[in-house]
């Protein structure tokens, strides 16, 4: 059996339907969470509760290398319309996986829907590369 190694794995940031490349190219760190509780009700007469599922989106966290000032752009942006009460940018991220071992099989999964997206920081380390850090929500997970 052969696990799937982060170089089988591509992470690719969209916003208005454009691929954003450049800092954003050099993603790492990438988390996907569900956000998801389990309520548990017992009603009267039964032994055991029963569960039920709410998924309310996935939580996404990842980290870029500074190439460029696009970062900078996309972050500017997002300030402006969130000060201006306008729509933020329509961001989506697509996360595709490529399984050794099962005929190169590939899984793509879209995270989009009611998006929010912020810098968390802006790393300047005492040596090494400059970053950033970015969390997003996003309402829906969806196989591309």
């Amino acid at each position: 059996m052969s696990q799937i190694r982060a170089k089988e794995a591509r992470f690719e940031l969209y916003k208005d339907g454009v691929r954003v490349g450049g800092s954003f190219s050099t993603a790492h760190d990438i988390s996907v969470k569900p956000d998801a509780t389990i309520a548990k009700k017992r009603f009267t007469g039964e032994a055991r509760a029963r569960g039920d599922l709410d998924v309310v989106g996935y939580d996404v966290t990842f980290k870029t290398e500074k190439s460029d000032h696009i970062w900078s752009d996309l972050w500017n942006e997002i300030q402006e319309d969130e000060a201006n009460g306008l729509d933020l940018p329509d961001i989506s991220i697509v996360m595709t996986y490529a399984y050794r071992g099962l005929g190169g099989n590939v899984r793509t999964v879209v995270l989009h829907g009611d998006p929010a997206m912020k810098m968390d920081d802006d790393n300047v380390p005492q040596s090494g590369y400059q970053g950033n850090s970015w969390s997003c929500f996003f309402s829906y997970a969806t196989p591309g």
